[in-house]
């Protein structure tokens, strides 16, 4: 009895060290690095905006039934490769219509630098942001004023893939689970501060990260 209470000792003393070793390696930066999870986030948070803006321009939604008010439709993407605040580039895929009469806001034609968006849209995938904080994040993130029926209209796009991302399937186990935590630029009554974003970060059966929650901290 003694020798299989001292091989469950050993036991749990590998594992432990196991788990510090793992921790001591992890890195949230791992998270938003060139072929991180946040570009991808990021990437497809973008796309999903210029989508928005190209819809409110024709007049309808991407899987719209009503009748079309004009000739003009859809005309697939182009690639963009834009440059990041961190000198890091990001291929974008920029819907186009027929008529190339589409001129996209949120990064305009020519425009080859992408910055001061990280913040932001960190902001956005985390979960406890009311509606107004959203539309506000939305409306910081372009350079220039945009008419209210456009936010609205963006706000309803980014708010449906927040939430598939929020309500995606998870695995069922994952054999480790941190939180960590980064501070990002928030407005909070007109005023722009600090705020804490949690991260819970997850480590899967077979070794790798995975970001499973963001949360936004109220004060």
């Amino acid at each position: 009895m003694a020798k299989k209470i001292e091989a469950g000792v050993r036991n749990t003393d590998i594992n432990t060290k196991l788990v510090e070793e793992i921790l001591s390696q992890s890195n949230p930066k791992e998270l938003f690095g060139k072929d991180g999870l946040f570009q991808q986030l990021k990437k497809r948070l973008v796309e999903r905006i210029l989508e928005e803006e190209l819809s409110h321009e024709l007049g309808y939604s991407r899987h719209s039934k009503s009748s079309k008010q004009d000739s003009n439709r859809r005309n697939g993407t182009s690639e963009k490769t834009v440059i990041e605040d961190s000198g890091q580039k990001i291929v974008l895929d920029i819907p186009r219509d027929r008529d190339n009469s589409f001129e996209p806001q949120l990064i305009p034609k020519g425009v080859r630098r992408f910055t001061g968006f990280d913040d932001s849209v960190i902001s956005l995938y985390a979960r406890g942001m009311t509606m107004s904080e959203i539309q506000a994040h939305l409306e910081e993130m372009y350079h220039t004023e945009v008419s209210k029926d456009l936010i609205s209209t963006i706000t309803d796009g980014v708010m449906e893939e927040v939430i598939r991302w929020q309500a995606r399937a998870l695995d069922r186990i994952y054999p480790i689970v941190y939180l960590d935590c980064i501070m990002v630029k928030a407005r909070d009554n007109n005023i722009v501060i600090n705020k804490a974003v949690y991260l819970v970060i997850g480590i899967n059966i077979e070794g790798k990260k995975e970001l499973l929650g963001i949360w936004v901290s109220k004060n």
